[in-house]
């Protein structure tokens, strides 16, 4: 969940500058909507990270889009949250989380040997 929490930060970050941006993201000139830049940054990380509930994703960003009037504003709200998603998904894609942890006795042999680790005969 690190990865949509550091998505909607950055979106919000880009607007008010108050901290060091994890991206390095900037806000472009004109009205934006954090409620929609927070909800399209969090949909499209949650999206990327979580395949099977895209449906789902997008019906939630639907309803939270709704409550925002402001045409201009929610159309660069929704731009910046696809910038911050993208943008923290690129630093994502070669930090190796997607390497599977090797199983217990097939890709990992643990050892019984003093120092070597093993895996908890309660768990």
């Amino acid at each position: 969940m690190a990865i949509v929490h550091i998505a909607m930060f950055d979106a919000v970050n880009a607007v008010d500058g108050d901290y060091e941006s994890y991206t390095g993201l900037q806000a472009r000139r004109g009205p934006i909507s954090l409620d929609a830049a927070i909800s399209q940054a969090a949909h499209d990380t949650l999206a990327a990270l979580f395949t099977a509930q895209v449906a789902s994703f997008d019906a939630s960003l639907v309803e939270d889009l709704a409550d925002v009037k402001n045409k201009k504003a929610k159309a660069n709200g929704i731009e910046l949250g696809k910038r911050a998603a993208a943008a923290i998904l690129a630093f994502k894609a070669d930090d190796g989380s997607a390497i599977p942890e090797p199983l217990m006795g097939i890709g990992y042999i643990p050892s019984e040997q003093p120092g070597n680790w093993r895996q908890d005969p309660i768990s």
